[in-house]
């Protein structure tokens, strides 16, 4: 399965796609290829490059998946990058998404679900990459780090 995850996409989420089977194709600017790769997205795209659609044709063509993260133009061009635009999950506009006939997901914690993270954490196959830790009197220059721009991992505030 091929499955496309848009910018903005928590670090993790590759590292669980490719974890379950997927091929993860991810959508971030240049500078942050890299890294996207080292999280475990087999190819990348410029999401600033035009129409992700038009730029999946290049290499192999629609995705069995896609998860929307961030909506706006990159959730209205999910029907052409995907097979069964019913495949197309987004957390950001269920109005959009369900328009077309996908999936709005709304996350709630599940003890299964957080189970499954764990084995997957515990057997090295998923990992949680940190930009950035601050102590709590420092939750003022957290808010700000992550505010500034797309950090590179999670925003870790310790107690």
């Amino acid at each position: 399965m091929r499955v496309r995850i848009s910018p903005g996409a928590l670090a993790v989420l590759p590292a669980i796609a490719k974890a379950l089977g997927a091929s993860v194709i991810g959508t971030a600017s240049p500078d942050n290829h890299e890294w996207h790769r080292s999280l475990g997205a087999a190819a990348l795209l410029d999401h600033t490059a035009g129409p992700v659609s038009a730029q999946l044709e290049g290499i192999g063509g629609k995705v069995d998946a896609v998860l929307d993260l961030v909506g706006g133009d990159a959730l209205g061009d999910a029907p052409a990058q995907v097979k069964d635009p019913a495949r197309v999950a987004s957390v950001i506009d269920a109005q959009t998404v369900l328009g077309f006939g996908g999936r709005d997901v709304f996350c709630r914690p599940d003890r299964d679900n957080l189970a499954e993270l764990a084995d997957l954490a515990d057997s090295g196959k998923l990992g949680v990459t940190v930009a950035e830790t601050f102590t709590l009197d420092q939750v003022a220059d957290a808010h700000r780090f992550s505010e500034a721009g797309h950090p590179a991992g999670k925003v870790v505030v310790t107690i």
